[in-house]
Order: C-alpha cells, then structure tokens, then sequence
C-alpha cells in the first residue's frame, strides 16, 4: 500500500518494505512547460514563474507545520499524524532539480508503461536558464539547502 493509507498497517505493527520515493531519486515527476514561443516572446513571465515555483519548494522544505495544514487542507484529510508521515516522507522530494539524467529516469519509467523506447536527447528539451538565475536569486530562502 501507498501512503498515506498504509498508515493503519505501520501503527498495527507491519513495515514498510520499500517506497517508492526511495528508489527514483532525482526522478521528476511533475515538470513547468512552456513552448519556444512563449519562452522567447515572454522571457520576464517565464523567469518570474521558474523562481515562484523554486520558492514554493523550499517554503515546503522550511515549512513543515505550514505544510501539514496545506495536506489536510487539500487532501481532505482530518488526522494531522497521517498528513505529518507523508510529508516526511516526501520532504526530500520538494527539491528543485532540472538534469538529463534525471529526465531520462523519468522516459524510461513511461517506457515501462507505454512499452515504447523514447526516441530523443533530453538536453533537446531543457533550457535552464531560467531554473539557474531562480537558484541564484533564492540561495538565501529557508529551506534553500537540503
């Protein structure tokens, strides 16, 4: 089972063998997009919403209570010790990280689904200037640093 539901299996007793998270690190699993167009006509909107995403991630990061209310919040959940376990266990994931590998990663688990080998170079998709001068402007925000 997957959290947060495998938490009535853990208070009986039972451990948790492998999660998931722990196996595809640096893996992305939700990405921003835009097209060429956008990023070439509205450079100042692509940089700003690059560097509200990064800030959003470290405020998760730095923010553990804060965040605990925002899972109750928005998935519907009423038990607080649940909410806190699966941000524990998905702290490590709010980090913002941009690399081919990491892009590859993610290709091949949809290889796995879709049973078709991607036929590209993940650097042909990736312009991270933007992710790099949101790196920089926010070194100084909590949570900045693992």
């Amino acid at each position: 089972m997957a959290p947060p539901t495998d938490q009535p299996l853990l208070k009986a007793g039972f451990k948790r063998l492998v999660y998931g998270g722990d196996e595809f690190k640096d893996v992305p699993f939700s990405a921003m997009l835009a097209t060429a167009k956008t990023i070439r006509e509205e450079p100042d909107l692509t940089e700003r919403m690059v560097k509200a995403v990064v800030k959003s991630l470290y405020w998760i990061r730095a923010n553990r209570e804060g965040s605990i209310d925002i899972i109750m919040k928005h998935g519907r959940m009423d038990q607080r010790e649940i909410a806190a376990s699966l941000y524990d266990l998905m702290r490590d994931a709010f980090v913002p990280a941009l690399d081919p590998e990491g892009v590859m990663k993610r290709a091949e688990i949809e290889i796995v689904l879709l049973k078709e080998r991607p036929n590209f170079k993940p650097e042909q998709f990736i312009d991270d200037r933007f992710y790099k001068a949101a790196l920089k402007a926010l070194a100084r925000e909590p949570g900045a640093k693992p």
